[in-house]
């Protein structure tokens, strides 16, 4: 088992040194230790299915990568995975965590989707990367790589959104808070990621309220 975690670890890490500071092997192995910390709390789930899918749960966004790039990736990661005698039952259940992990992907679910211990983990794992202190370093780092403005109080907030509105949202970086970190608290699935939650979230309002006072001139 630990021998495919750490391998996989490696080829991760490699893949991801290109991408912007919010989304390199960093954020990768954050999440890769809460989703550990979470299973040995919840005592839920396939450990190397948690981890993997942790490992491997940025290898497929549409934000970095082409429909054709994707394609050629998951044949290349199903064989690293056949020739590290990962069995089929856990492939499959690796795949499905892989496919449906992530805040856009949830949005198209309807109420007959079917959640996966391992998905719940992973799923709690990542979010929780998006809430507290290193949540608005991210922002503000990723922000700046796609050219966004830090705030601009003309723009409102979404007040529903889809998948297709989540991925096009061109918003600001404070505009983020409001259309998807400060929400996510309320989103999370296991006991142990809620309590962590609390802190987190309680932080970034502080961070948004005093930023608010800042750019009104009142403190």
């Amino acid at each position: 088992m630990e021998s495919v975690v750490a391998n996989t670890a490696d080829i991760v890490r490699k893949e991801l040194e290109w991408l912007c500071s919010a989304h390199d092997f960093y954020h990768i192995e954050r999440v890769w230790k809460l989703a550990r910390k979470i299973y040995f709390e919840e005592k839920r789930g396939d450990l190397m299915v948690i981890e993997l899918g942790a490992l491997l749960h940025e290898s497929f966004d549409d934000k970095f990568y082409t429909k054709e790039q994707m394609k050629e990736k998951r044949m290349m990661l199903e064989k690293f995975l056949q020739d590290e005698w990962l069995s089929e039952k856990r492939l499959v259940q690796l795949f499905y965590v892989i496919d449906n992990v992530g805040f856009g992907k949830s949005l198209e679910r309807g109420a007959d989707f079917q959640m996966t211990p391992e998905l719940e983990i992973v799923e709690d794992a990542d979010r929780l990367e998006a809430i507290g202190a290193i949540a608005v370093a991210r922002t503000f780092a990723y922000g700046g790589k796609m050219k966004r403005a830090i705030h601009d109080p003309t723009i409102p907030s979404l007040e529903a959104m889809d998948r297709e509105s989540y991925k096009n949202n061109t918003g600001t970086s404070i505009q983020h808070f409001y259309d998807k970190l400060l929400k996510l608290k309320d989103l999370l699935h296991t006991s142990t990621a809620k309590e962590i939650a609390i802190e987190r979230h309680v932080f970034m309002e502080k961070f948004l309220e005093q930023f608010h006072a800042e750019w009104n001139g009142e403190v």
